[in-house]
């Protein structure tokens, strides 16, 4: 049987403004910012707002560098109940 999980709450929260985080492994890093979720990057207003518009899909009012589309690292701790994995 399936069971949901509320991942809902305070989270660690890296941008990836130069696409690094694989190859500078920061899964082993530790992340200084934080973000609310469930959220979105612009919600949470992070990365740089900026006024632009892109034609062929929406519009995203923070950017990263230079990028339409956001890329984040987040990291927490999960606690899942007895008898769920």
């Amino acid at each position: 049987m399936n069971q949901i999980l509320d991942l809902a709450g305070e989270w660690l929260f890296r941008l990836d403004k130069e696409k690094q985080g694989l190859t500078s492994h920061y899964e082993k890093q530790t992340f200084e910012d934080t973000i609310q979720l469930p959220t979105t990057v612009s919600e949470a207003h992070k990365g740089t707002p900026h006024d632009k518009t892109y034609t062929g899909y929406l519009t995203d009012p923070y950017e990263i560098s230079g990028m339409p589309f956001q890329l984040v690292w987040v990291s927490g701790e999960v606690r899942c109940p007895p008898g769920t994995l």
